[in-house]
């Protein structure tokens, strides 16, 4: 939808005396109207209290929250790749050890 159509169904809604239900991702028709926002998210419908910029806080604080987990999720495999190779290496060095010992 175009802006002019945005401002056109702003000011239709706005003027509107009734009820309406408006299915949109549009913020800029949000927060042109006086509407309750209602957010359906996971198999669930609830009233969002703060309006668009709240929601728009809260999706920001629930995205960065997973990518720290994810980030020291990735950190901690990195780690525990890093050991068991080292663990790996200090084998491989003790059997050469023993090999060599054996041999003399």
């Amino acid at each position: 939808m175009d802006r002019e159509s945005i401002v056109a169904l702003i000011d239709a809604i706005n003027e509107f005396e009734g009820g309406v239900i408006v299915v949109t991702h549009d913020t800029h028709l949000i927060e042109g109207t006086e509407m309750v926002l209602w957010v359906v998210e996971n198999q669930g419908v609830w009233e969002q209290e703060g309006g668009i910029d709240e929601y728009r806080h809260e999706i920001l604080d629930k995205l960065e929250r997973r990518e720290r987990l994810v980030a020291e999720t990735l950190r901690q495999k990195q780690e525990k790749r890093v050991a068991e190779r080292e663990a790996k290496i200090k084998e491989l060095e003790e059997r050469k050890k023993k090999a060599s010992s054996e041999k003399s």
